[in-house]
């Protein structure tokens, strides 16, 4: 009997087996279950199946110390765009040109979990339902699914596979724009197993975030995703940070053990690193008599501290959005790993000589600039249903830049 392959199955959750709802499943490609019963007919198609009762998964409050092979997070929510019930119905799209989208994304969450568990199979696990922000009024595009996947895989990890319950309808009814949705969800896994090579790569170091346990570093972490600062998470202090390392985000974690905290200042001291933090106590663990304030601002002090800078925050964060933006300038524009103009609801994920765009509006406008920092010859789009384009690259300093003739919900652009 099959058994459930965590890093590479396309799995999902269906916990009302019927053997005539197998055709449906083989026809999008998958390949593994998570099923509420056995049921023999599904192993004898060759589908693996994982049984309900068998699953281990955990929410962000319950994080394991080890999750065994694999970790399946329940926390998520639904991937797209927060907005009102539409009329017009499941695949309509209302936009206000008044004020940048909110967005809801999950994508964070792997480099979250590799950084605390790096050995195991790292697999987003939230259900289409009310705890992940589907309420039975709201009305969501049936391509979400596809994005929910596409924005796990990009990262390096997994999505089990969980429909909103109006699809889910639509689709055992043989409805048009759902049976359309569910080829999308075929095409699109297809060309993510194509390019797996491509995806879960660290990104460059520019902006380290050290993450731990708990809601407040996670909530660091996605925002400077959101903001496209594409930082690289760790869960532990290292002897040595990673080459290339401009920012170290400290905001948001418990005070460290001293040893910890030695370390951290040592960075910054000798490597030139801008170290953030946003512990304001008169005995914080950052404070040491080698510091100099050199510039005070309304919300913060900048502190000298051998070759590098401290940044301290008069107050905890409270605006993770605002302080993605800081961290960013104290990178400085011409530093940063990736770039995108006029895409609100875009998120570019730069890895050497790669970006990843997911794109949790479905649509975007024409010619998307983007740069990566790096001097490229030749930049190729790839995209799942559309034959590979080259893009022209022009080196713009020490970056390339590109225009993106479109954005579909996922798409990758080449650098050599």
């Amino acid at each position: 009997m099959p058994t459930v392959d965590f890093r590479s199955d396309l799995i999902v959750r269906w916990l009302d087996p019927q053997p005539s709802h197998i055709p449906l499943l083989k026809q999008a490609g998958i390949n593994a279950a998570i099923l509420a019963k056995p049921d023999p007919a599904f192993a004898n198609a060759g589908i693996a199946v994982l049984l309900e009762s068998e699953l281990k998964t955990f929410p962000l409050a319950q994080l394991p110390s080890d999750p065994g092979p694999y970790a399946a997070l329940t926390t998520g929510l639904w991937p797209g765009i927060s907005r009102e019930p539409s009329i017009g119905g499941p695949n309509t799209v209302s936009a206000s040109a008044s004020r940048e989208p909110w967005v809801d994304s999950n994508a964070y969450w792997i480099p979250y979990l590799r950084a605390l568990f790096p050995k195991a199979a790292l697999v987003l696990a939230y259900e289409a339902n009310e705890a992940a922000g589907l309420r039975p009024d709201r009305i969501v595009p049936f391509e979400t699914l596809v994005l929910a996947l596409a924005e796990a895989r990009v990262m390096g990890g997994n999505y089990i596979l969980s429909l909103d319950p109006q699809f889910r309808k639509a689709l055992l009814a043989n409805d048009a724009k759902a049976v359309a949705a569910w080829k999308r969800l075929e095409v699109t896994s297809k060309w993510l197993a194509e390019n797996k090579a491509l995806f879960g790569i660290e990104p460059p170091p520019f902006i380290t975030a050290i993450v731990e346990p708990g809601r407040p570093t996670a909530e660091i972490a996605n925002l400077l995703f959101r903001r496209n600062g594409s930082p690289r998470l760790l869960a532990e202090v290292p002897a040595h940070l990673p080459a290339g390392t401009l920012v170290l985000v400290t905001t948001a974690i418990k005070p460290p053990k001293p040893e910890a905290a030695a370390r951290l200042l040592q960075h910054a001291s000798v490597g030139g690193v801008t170290l953030v933090t946003d512990d304001p106590s008169p005995n914080a663990w950052w404070r040491t008599p080698q510091l100099k304030a050199v510039k005070t601002q309304s919300d913060r002090v900048f502190y000298s501290l051998g070759k590098g800078v401290i940044v301290a925050y008069n107050r905890k964060i409270v605006d993770p959005s605002e302080h993605a933006l800081d961290v960013i300038d104290l990178v400085g524009h011409p530093r940063r790993a990736v770039r995108i103009w006029n895409a609100n609801s875009t998120i570019a994920v730069s890895s050497p000589g790669v970006v990843h765009l997911l794109n949790y509006s479905g649509r975007g406008p024409s010619d998307t600039q983007i740069r990566i920092q790096g001097v490229y010859k030749t930049a190729t789009l790839i995209r799942p249903e559309r034959e590979a384009l080259k893009l022209d690259a022009a080196r713009r300093g020490t970056t390339t830049e590109v225009f993106v003739p479109d954005l579909p919900l996922v798409s990758s652009i080449l650098f050599r």
